[in-house]
């Protein structure tokens, strides 16, 4: 069901970067797409992304309210099934903090101890161990300290070779490394993970300050490349065989890079969650095929707790140029989720009985 909110065209002037030529305006398409929920779930989804189903787009989200994955039929806006997950015996799914299409039958669940392979039935097919303690994967030897799933970029599951791309941590106390992010890439066919090598970002990912919870790595696979950016700064670095290119891709709103924590009295001067939540913060890149553009949120910083964050939505073409920035609306999540027809945003917490996505399309 489609219910046209709000339908208009804009030439987006302001905040575009200095060499996007005036006569290649940038136009935006807004409508706001709706589908009806049956009663026994609700519209609470996220790890959203669309996939095709049986030739068909769907969209396929963790309902967290009803612990389920919940799919719909995109093309005709309508539910399709619910595949509800158990919390216990043999085929448990304790959380969801990444999810993606293993296969056109299976899923692939992460969530902070376990790489869960599920069927649409729910059943568990296989299980492995992301705790270095107890894991099941060659390679962990290389490894003190711990490995885990960014929420925000994802898996980056690359079916061509059953891989997918994990953060890890270094437990090295005294180390100038210990605010450093490594990337690990996991190979479920070869039941292996290995450290990512990043030979010349190396200096650019050794911080010298400590930026608490925002020193983790955002990144993006794109074939044999990857773009990396730091949660504390706006600059991009692209990775591709081994060589990388640096990018500044700055906002016009807000700060370009965070605070690190500060020292006072040899203890820090607020808590890690306290400098997060204060900080500016960027989100991953997403690449968008159909439009042929990059997206990358991000959150201003705050000078205290009381106020209300403000997110950003910044639009690149292919070769990293700023074509476009502007405020996302509020009461939608930051994330963006790739259509064939459109780049979708969704509600929270405004309706119990439909899904709402707002959809922007762009042409110059």
């Amino acid at each position: 069901m489609l219910l046209s909110l709000f339908l208009f065209t804009v030439s987006c002037e302001m905040n575009q970067s200095a060499d996007f030529k005036a006569r290649d305006k940038f136009h935006v398409l807004v409508d706001t797409v709706f589908i009806d929920v049956p009663a026994f779930t609700s519209p609470n989804l996220i790890s959203l992304f669309t996939a095709k189903i049986e030739n068909t787009e769907h969209l396929i989200g963790y309902n967290y309210q009803n612990h389920s994955i919940d799919i719909y039929n995109l093309k005709n806006r309508v539910y399709k099934t619910t595949i509800p997950l158990k919390r216990d015996g043999p085929d448990f799914v304790s959380g969801v903090r990444a999810l993606d299409l293993y296969s056109d039958e299976q899923f692939i669940i992460a969530d902070d101890y376990h790489l869960t392979l599920l069927d649409f039935n729910g059943q568990v097919l296989e299980r492995f161990s992301i705790n270095i303690e107890n894991s099941e994967l060659k390679g962990f030897d290389f490894l003190e300290g711990r490995v885990m799933v960014n929420r925000n970029s994802g898996l980056q599951y690359d079916p061509s070779n059953q891989s997918l791309i994990l953060e890890a941590y270094f437990f090295r106390p005294f180390d100038p490394l210990i605010h450093s992010p490594y990337l690990t890439e996991v190979n479920l066919k070869e039941k292996a993970i290995s450290l990512i090598d990043l030979p010349d970002l190396s200096s650019r990912f050794v911080y010298e300050n400590n930026y608490g919870e925002l020193r983790g790595i955002n990144f993006l696979r794109i074939g044999d490349s990857l773009i990396l950016n730091p949660k504390f700064s706006s600059d991009v670095h692209l990775v591709t065989n081994g060589e990388s290119s640096s990018y500044q891709l700055r906002s016009s709103y807000t700060d370009n890079l965070a605070e690190p924590l500060k020292l006072m009295n040899g203890s820090l001067s607020e808590s890690r969650v306290q400098h997060q939540l204060k900080s500016v913060q960027f989100y991953p890149m997403v690449w968008d095929p159909f439009q042929e553009l990059f997206y990358r949120a991000h959150k201003s910083q705050l000078d205290d707790l009381n106020q209300e964050s403000e997110f950003f939505l910044t639009i690149a073409d292919k070769d990293f140029r700023k074509v476009l920035e502007f405020k996302l609306p509020e009461g939608y999540y930051i994330f963006p989720i790739i259509a064939s027809d459109g780049v979708l945003f969704s509600a929270f917490n405004k309706h119990d009985d439909k899904l709402e996505l707002i959809r922007y399309r762009f042409s110059r």
